[in-house]
């Protein structure tokens, strides 16, 4: 497969905010300032320098920084995305702006002194809640996975509360992702889906149970898994990533035909989503597979109008080229020599020059 633009770690790094904000680890706003970044680097509206120092921000306040986030105010969020409201009833004290806090469900307010978290205090005995949560997020930091297991049985023989215990568990279930123990990470991730449907905690670890498995090359369960999803979640949050992800593991079992539906579906539902290009570029290829050069070349021009300038794989642009000079483009001359001025020295430069020359068959 061809390298993509954003890279993988801006997505990689995203997605680890939206468990983290969903667990109740950091605020909603760190998520928010992720997709940010990606949205503007998609779009197009700012340079790839200026979504780095973005990343750098992030890295550098950190979890606990959203007040330095939001005071950043060139990606500062206009308004709480509407998802964000659906679940209370939660009031969190963000730089001054009351916002409801899916990730919780608990009517505490937080105190001023706490301002910055978008999690409410646990009532365990005697001990104050955000601190408690500052004591579990310093573990998950330093993967200390058994201490946090101990503690969060602790709290949870004290303070029986199901949306906390969802959160709580999914803790852990990102601890062992970090110290690399997918299948224990995997075990946390599916008994929260299975014990709290319907709920934040849920439908996050419903959608990271089918990412696990489609990361241990276990397609068919996936895709088992992400049909389970969008039917549980039809207005889930991830419902477009679900989607795309079910194209891929119907790619994976062999399933071509249905998996070229999936993928023009996702771009007719899904057309500004942030993987409508490698939608198209799958559909290309698929095209290009079945001799379809006319809808292949019109697939990869989709797709490479979409990314960045600079930033288009050379292999995308050879495969788009032998599909023209398969259909005997008029402009078959210049098209040679754009590839050439753009990938002088790539591995396919040779090869390319031979059918300029007219010396390859």
């Amino acid at each position: 497969m061809p390298s993509h633009f954003p890279p993988p770690r801006y997505e990689q790094a995203r997605d680890q905010a939206r468990r983290q904000v969903a667990e109740g680890l950091a605020p909603a706003l760190l998520e928010q300032v992720h997709d940010r970044v990606l949205g503007q680097l998609r779009k197009r509206r700012r340079t790839l320098f200026g979504a780095r120092r973005a990343w750098w921000l992030l890295a550098t306040v950190g979890l606990g920084g959203s007040v330095a986030l939001a005071a950043w105010q060139p990606w500062r969020p206009a308004r709480v995305p509407d998802e964000v409201r659906k679940v209370g009833p939660v009031h969190v004290e963000v730089v001054g702006a009351p916002v409801e806090s899916e990730a919780t469900g608990l009517s505490a307010p937080l105190a001023p002194k706490s301002a910055a978290r978008s999690v409410s205090a646990p009532r365990a005995q005697g001990v104050a809640g955000d601190l408690w949560w500052q004591r579990l997020h310093e573990m998950l930091a330093a993967a200390q996975c058994e201490r946090l297991d101990r503690a969060v049985a602790d709290w949870l023989r004290s303070a029986r509360e199901p949306a906390q215990e969802g959160r709580a568990r999914m803790a852990s279930a990102e601890c062992r992702l970090r110290r690399k123990e997918v299948a224990a990470a995997l075990q946390i991730y599916e008994g929260v889906a299975a014990k709290f449907v319907g709920s934040w905690s849920g439908e996050l670890a419903h959608f990271e149970v089918a990412k696990i498995l489609a990361e241990m090359g276990q397609a068919s369960r996936a895709l088992e898994t992400l049909d389970g999803y969008l039917q549980r979640y039809p207005d889930g949050r991830f419902v477009g990533a679900a989607s795309f992800r079910r194209c891929e593991a119907l790619i994976h079992v062999r399933r071509l035909a249905d998996a070229g539906a999936c993928l023009q579906t996702y771009r007719q539902r899904f057309p500004q989503g942030e993987k409508a290009a490698d939608a198209a570029l799958l559909l290309a290829t698929q095209a290009r597979l079945e001799q379809r050069c006319g809808d292949a070349v019109a697939l990869y021009d989709v797709y490479l109008a979409t990314i960045l300038p600079g930033t288009a794989d050379e292999e995308v642009a050879y495969q788009r080229l032998s599909c023209l000079r398969r259909l005997r483009d008029p402009r078959l001359a210049n098209h040679f020599e754009a590839f050439l001025a753009a990938h002088p020295h790539g591995k396919r430069a040779d090869e390319v020059r031979l059918w300029q020359k007219g010396e390859a068959p």
